[in-house]
Parts: structure tokens; C-alpha cells; sequence
């Protein structure tokens, strides 16, 4: 059943979490080194994703996992997994980072789910139920850019998205738009729903990125949408998350 998957990957996220709490904890003993698009993977990385993918696999061991340190299996139903989302923040001992899990059957995301392990912040969602921040329900406010910032992302390549950022970059600085990168994607994503933030916009990002932040997002009653101003579909690398407000003004800098 889907639900006991979410209660498995709700307890599980909290058991590594533990874990990579003690590691960065331990600062001296994170290493690091350059995968590719001058991204940095830790030991932390590998043994988050060890640790969840071998602990579903063994109560499920039929399902798919489609994850950004190890299993790239693509299929309508599967496991998205961020091992640890913002892993340079996590080398720099900053406290923003994350742990990732969604789970989408027949290509419909059904839960997310967003444990940030230096903030004790567990923020989670289940499609039609609504989304919370441990048992507090998140409900989106309709939040001003120009006083609650926007983050974005869009990457490390230079290449026509890695442009289209900078000048939506730029376009909300001439505008007094509160625009931020703060460096873990679904975290961010959260926050949206917590209404920390008013808004993401995200340009080129993977399923593991995005998808059980943008669920939360949705579930708080958040407006979702893709680039070209239509509902976002599971699938689509760009996307803008937030309130109602924000997107009126976000939606008027981005063309694609």
C-alpha cells in the first residue's frame, strides 16, 4: 500500500537524518570531490543514498529508484530521491541542507517528503491530504516579493538557462524584487509552503530536485506552474512554486 510506503519513508528519512546530523557534526571528517557540471558529492552523499535505497529495497524489493547518487532507473512509478540536497552548504557547515524523498505512481507525484536534520524541520505532503511541517498544517499565504524574497536555481552550466537566470536575476533587482539563492532546492521549496519565502523559480532541474517540494507547495494551497505560464506537469525541469502575488510579478520577467 502507498500510505505504508509513506510511513516507512517518514521514519527512515528521520533515522539517516540522525546520521548526518553526527557526520556534520563531525566537520573534520567530510570529504568532498567534483562529479560532473563542478557539482561536489561527500561521503555523507554516498552513505545517505546507500542507506535509504537498501532499506526500501528490502521491504520493497520490486520497486523502482530513481535517485541523484545512485540509481537512475526512470519509470512511471518510483522512488525520487535527494540523498542530501545542498551538499556545498553541508561542506561549507552551513545548516541549510536536506534530505529529499518522493514517491510517484503512474507518473502523479503521491508524497513528498523534506527533512532538514539542523533545523529539525520535517515538512511532508500526501496527495489530497494537505501538507505539514511535523503536525502544524502549512497553508500558503498570498506573500509580497518585494518584502518576502525569492529564491531561484538554475544551475552550474552557462548555457541558455544558465543566461535566462541571470537575467531574471537582474530584472528583479531593477524591479525591488527580494531575490535569493540560498542553495537546496526542495528545502527552499518547503519554506515556500512555510511561508518563509514567497516564491521559487526553478530553471533545469531532475525529478529528485523538485518534486517532493512541489507537492508540498501544491498541498499548502501554493500556485505551481511551469515557465510558459501553464500547470506545471511531473516531468518539467523549470517551474515556478509559491504564492499568488509573486507569481503576477515573477510570470511578467520570464520568457522562455
Amino acid at each position: 500500500m502507498l500510505i505504508q510506503r509513506f510511513n516507512t519513508a517518514k521514519s527512515l528519512i528521520l533515522e539517516v537524518g540522525h546520521e548526518l546530523r553526527q557526520f556534520f557534526l563531525r566537520h573534520d571528517l567530510i570529504d568532498f570531490s567534483f562529479k560532473e557540471a563542478k557539482e561536489i558529492v561527500t561521503k555523507a552523499d554516498k552513505l545517505s543514498n546507500e542507506q535509504i535505497i537498501n532499506s526500501l529495497r528490502e521491504l520493497y524489493p520490486q520497486d523502482t529508484f530513481f535517485s541523484e547518487e545512485g540509481e537512475k532507473l526512470y519509470s512511471k512509478t518510483m522512488w525520487l530521491i535527494d540523498p542530501l540536497d545542498g551538499t556545498t552548504n553541508f561542506t561549507l557547515g552551513l545548516h541549510f541542507w536536506d534530505i529529499s524523498i518522493a514517491y510517484v505512481n503512474n507518473n502523479v507525484p503521491v508524497f513528498g517528503i523534506v527533512y532538514a536534520p539542523m533545523l529539525d524541520m520535517l515538512f511532508y505532503a500526501y496527495k489530497g491530504k494537505g501538507a505539514y511541517l511535523w503536525n502544524e498544517r502549512l497553508e500558503i499565504k498570498n506573500t509580497d516579493p518585494h518584502i518576502v524574497p525569492i529564491t531561484f536555481r538554475f544551475g552550474y552550466h552557462v548555457d541558455s538557462t544558465g543566461q535566462l537566470g541571470c537575467n531574471y536575476s537582474l530584472e528583479c533587482n531593477k524591479r525591488d524584487i527580494r531575490c535569493r539563492q540560498l542553495g537546496a532546492t526542495a528545502l527552499e521549496l518547503a519554506f515556500v509552503a512555510y511561508n518563509k519565502l514567497s516564491g521559487m523559480v526553478v530553471m533545469g532541474a531532475n525529478s529528485y530536485d523538485i518534486v517532493a517540494g512541489t507537492l508540498i507547495v501544491q498541498e499548502s494551497g501554493g500556485v505551481v506552474n511551469n515557465l510558459n505560464k501553464k500547470i506545471w506537469k511531473f516531468g518539467e525541469p523549470n517551474l515556478f512554486a509559491g504564492s499568488q502575488k509573486a507569481w503576477e510579478e515573477v510570470s511578467r520577467l520570464i520568457t522562455l
